[in-house]
């Protein structure tokens, strides 16, 4: 195999380069790792926030019955000021 030389380089099949070129594909190889990298960390974080935040109910004990109670009592409060039943005053 002596005398044989790979295309445009000079260099036999087993030279190293040393010029300090670096090739296109290993830039491709490293920005794809840093991106799976960074989408990785994005999906984790995800998780966590809903997690945190989202997964189940953020009180127990509460339930349907007693949110509708809450919101829509049978006997409504009284408000301050003026009797049940009374008109609006007018300005």
């Amino acid at each position: 195999m002596e005398g044989m030389t790979l295309a445009g380089t000079g260099k036999a099949p087993g030279e190293a380069r040393h010029d300090g070129a670096r090739r296109p594909a290993t830039g491709l190889r490293r920005f794809a790792r840093e991106i799976a990298l960074v989408l990785i960390v994005k999906t984790l974080a995800l998780v966590v926030i809903w997690d945190v935040w989202f997964s189940g109910p953020g009180r127990k004990g509460v339930s349907a019955d007693r949110v509708a109670e809450r919101l829509y009592p049978s006997n409504p409060p009284a408000s301050p000021g003026r009797p049940q039943g009374a008109p609006h005053a007018r300005p």
